[in-house]
């Protein structure tokens, strides 16, 4: 977004960053943490496309560097653009209804243009919601355009002096980006009709009164009053005055219809209004609009239906019922929850928001990958302590789930190209060294057996082979031993050679490959080998200490040797895995150590881009990386790593300690993680050693670990928590339920991106969960979700299609 900002500016355009998406709870609350308290009360969550700056539209601005300050800390942030005589153009605004009911605005336009004549053609963008706004010039010397809504027709809003747009290629909370559609078309002046509607000033309404029934409502009308009412008054911020007029439109229809009165639901929906927190002025002209414009179109109400015999409709043969039965829910939560990228330090965040940006991942993969390689670097710096006696690595251990194609490995590649630099340029260092000890090792050999033969010689002929013993003794200690060249990654290696490695080569590395399946499908992995494999990788997260059992030149020793690993794995590959393993790879403490994730795939929404060129942010953070990389110690005279220990500060600890508090509450029986002992017990040293790695990524490895660092670590250490529990609880279901679960998520998904309330079979078996494909495990599922309300079979014409229970959709029973 940050070249987009920056090209507008260069065109004179002043711009702003605005929020993409609506800010978490857990934003939300960390940011209350750093307010005053007689500030907090009054603070609310940020929606999508306000300001992100104090000042909103009035701090935009076409200053380089405070744009690129801005979109290097917010990357994905929208681009804000303000309207008027700042841009040169006021818009008219399009909308689309956001619920079942409300107007739509092309309607409304369509109905002005015939009374008044086309709009002529302009500059006009498709709006992330799918709507449109034209943009109009600015007269500086005409009559000055403000912001209105609704004013010249329902869903047909203005932005002009005071107020802004969001500018393409911004992405919408919807999923859809901004964009232009009039390319090469140029900016039209309104018409005059067009700029007399808006500037016309209404005929004052009478004061709208609570007023009582004159009509009796039928059993329809009162239901329908009582259900758009309820909307209104449990609406969200940002959807109170939407929500109002679309209930004010539909209810219109009914009283022009004659099936409610005027009077009860203009009091209806003014007290349903003042209950979300709206006040009479606000809501009074918004119920008048809706009101007049349902009135136009009346509606009565529907003939009642005769009742169906069952509610339960056969899945093979009917496609147009409308009832369902009791809507039921699954046993498990199969939402993963949005990944807290700015719980990341600013130049991580911005790193990690860069590849998500041109790679199209899903955002844990990203962030993965980048925690990976600062793992592997930073275990190599510095330990972390807790407390007294509570000290070890920093090194983290993270398990990504996903189907082949999820772009890991591209990920990967993007984060850890400085990290083989430096290893090809310690190789190439280490060269004549290699040469020179090779030439020793022959040298020592031909030594060896010049004094062995002698020693077999003297013993024949009865010779004295005292001094010879002591030449061999004094030949074997002076063994020539190999230089250290690092390296650093390993990926289909045994536990054996791998701790091998790390005693003979260098002491710290990583297990890192985008394909798991290489280590959970390997031979460590087998029934004689699992649990000497597990138990060798625990020692290493522990920090504990390194034994290599050798035939020759004697067994090692080594202290203080680190390990990052991380994995990606196909769900299949882990299913098969836990089917055979769940109870040793638990029982072992080996998942327990693991930071897991499972995100929602991204696939089927990553149209083509290329990679840019220039990237400051990935730039910066391989330029930190590679400064850590020059600053790691060699290893100790016995191959071990002698390390600096961080400690937290007390603000750090304070914070540490309420989230290990917080997290072994809920251990209990019935508590949040109970289920999950094993991972939550691990968490909270999880978070300190993330807060390691961040301090160690911005400070270096001296002084003590701050609290920001902390909080980011303990956020992103909690969301790996709750992944493990909807993990754990996935792999303990029956296959079918398990089978029902993914598809289940699946079909609501793509009914959602595509707005349909039904999925055609053949897209479930080219396009759904791999492991719900096969026709029998499809309709094992289907079964499961029938016998639940949530979805079933059903025909258009020859079409088989799955049909999706409208209430999980956001639509009526």
């Amino acid at each position: 977004m940050l070249e987009h900002a920056l090209k507008y500016a260069a065109s004179g355009k002043s711009v702003f960053p605005c929020w993409e998406r609506d800010e978490t709870e857990a934003e939300y609350q960390a940011r209350l943490s750093t307010m005053p308290e007689d500030k907090r009360a009054a603070a609310k969550r940020w929606e999508a496309k306000n300001p992100r700056v104090a000042g909103g539209f009035k701090a935009a601005t076409t200053d380089e560097s405070k744009i690129l300050f801005w979109w290097q800390r917010w990357p994905d942030a929208a681009i804000g653009c303000p309207t008027g005589p700042a841009l040169g153009a006021w818009v008219l605004d399009v909308d689309l209804p956001k619920i079942p009911g409300e107007p739509d605005g092309r309607d409304t336009l369509a109905r002005l243009e015939a009374d008044h004549g086309a709009l002529p053609a302009t500059v006009t963008q498709r709006t992330g919601s799918g709507g449109e706004q034209r943009f109009f010039k600015w007269s500086p010397d005409g009559p000055e355009i403000k912001n209105t809504g609704s004013k010249i027709g329902p869903k047909l809003d203005t932005r002009g002096a005071g107020g802004y747009v969001i500018m393409p290629p911004s992405l919408h909370p919807a999923g859809n980006r901004y964009a232009w559609t009039s390319n090469g078309v140029e900016l039209a002046e309104a018409p005059a009709w067009l700029i007399e509607l808006i500037l016309v000033k209404p005929t004052p309404e009478p004061r709208m009164e609570r007023q009582a029934s004159t009509r009796t409502a039928t059993g329809y009308g009162r239901a329908a009053l009582e259900a758009e009412a309820s909307k209104v008054a449990s609406a969200p911020q940002g959807q109170r005055n939407g929500t109002l007029n679309a209930a004010a439109y539909s209810l219109g229809q009914l009283v022009a219809g004659g099936v409610l009165d005027q009077g009860e639901v203009e009091s209806a929906l003014l007290d349903a209004a003042n209950a979300a927190g709206l006040t009479d002025g606000e809501a009074r002209a918004t119920i008048r609009s809706g009101m007049t414009a349902g009135e136009k179109e009346p509606r009565a109400a529907p003939t009642p239906a005769p009742k169906p015999v069952s509610r339960n409709c056969d899945s093979d043969t009917c496609d147009s019922c409308d009832s369902w039965q009791e809507l039921e829910p699954l046993t498990v939560d199969t939402g993963s929850r949005p990944y807290p990228l700015d719980a990341l330090p600013t130049n991580i965040r911005a790193a990690v928001a860069a590849v998500i940006g041109y790679v199209q991942c899903p955002p844990a993969l990203a962030a993965m990958s980048a925690l990976s390689v600062l793992s592997l670097v930073g275990q190599g710096m510095a330990n972390v302590r807790r407390g007294p006696r509570l000290e070890g690595p920093c090194s983290l251990f993270l398990l990504g789930l996903g189907e082949s194609g999820e772009r890991k490995t591209t990920c990967d590649t993007a984060f850890v190209a400085p990290i083989r630099l430096w290893q090809g340029h310690k190789q190439d260092e280490a060269s004549p060294r290699v040469i020179a000890h090779a030439a020793d090792v022959r040298s020592w050999e031909a030594e060896r057996r010049g004094i062995e033969e002698a020693l077999k010689n003297a013993a024949k002929a009865g010779k004295p082979t005292d001094e010879l013993r002591a030449r061999m003794r004094c030949v074997e200690s002076d063994r020539p031993q190999a230089p250290r060249i690092p390296r650093l990654f390993y990926s289909d290696v045994t536990i054996e050679r791998l701790r091998a490695k790390l005693a003979e080569v260098w002491p710290s590395a990583g297990l890192v490959t985008a394909e798991g399946g290489i280590v959970f499908g390997a031979h460590a992995m087998n029934a004689d080998n699992i649990m000497r494999t597990m138990g060798a990788i625990n020692v290493l997260w522990d920090g504990g200490r390194l034994e290599v059992d050798r035939v020759t030149n004697g067994d090692l020793v080594v202290e203080s040797a680190r390990l990052t690993v991380s994995l990606f794995v196909q769900p299949d590959v882990i299913q098969t895995f836990m089917d055979k393993n769940a109870a040793l790879a638990r029982g072992s403490g080996w998942l327990a150590r693991a930071l897991l994730a499972h995100p929602e795939s991204t696939q089927g929404n990553r149209p083509f881009q290329d990679a840019p060129d220039d990237c400051p942010p990935i730039a910066a953070f391989h330029a930190r990386l590679s400064h850590m990389l020059d600053a790691m110690p060699l290893p100790n005279a016995a191959g071990g790593l002698d390390l600096p220990l961080l400690d937290l500060s007390p603000e750090a600890k304070r914070i540490w300690v309420d989230f290990y508090n917080a997290i072994e509450v809920e251990l209990r029986a019935g508590g949040e993680f109970a289920d999950v002992k094993d991972v939550a017990s691990k968490t909270a040293d999880n978070a300190a050693r993330m807060a390691c790695l961040f301090h160690l990524f911005e400070t270096g490895p001296h002084g003590q670990i701050g609290e920001s660092h902390l909080e980011g670590a303990a956020a992103i250490a909690a969301w790996h928590l709750y992944e493990a529990r909807r993990f754990f609880g996935e792999i303990a279901l029956p296959p079918e339920l398990n089978a029902a679960v993914k598809l289940d998520e699946w079909l609501r998904r793509y009914c959602r991106t595509n707005g349909v309330p039904a999925v055609p079979t053949r897209d479930v078996a080219r396009l759904g969960p791999y492991r719900v494909r096969p026709e029998k495990t499809f309709h094992a599922a289907m079964e499961v979700l029938k016998g639940l309300g949530r979805a079933r079979l059903t025909r258009d014409g020859r079409r088989k299609l799955v049909q999706v229970n409208p209430a999980l959709l956001g639509g009526g029973r």
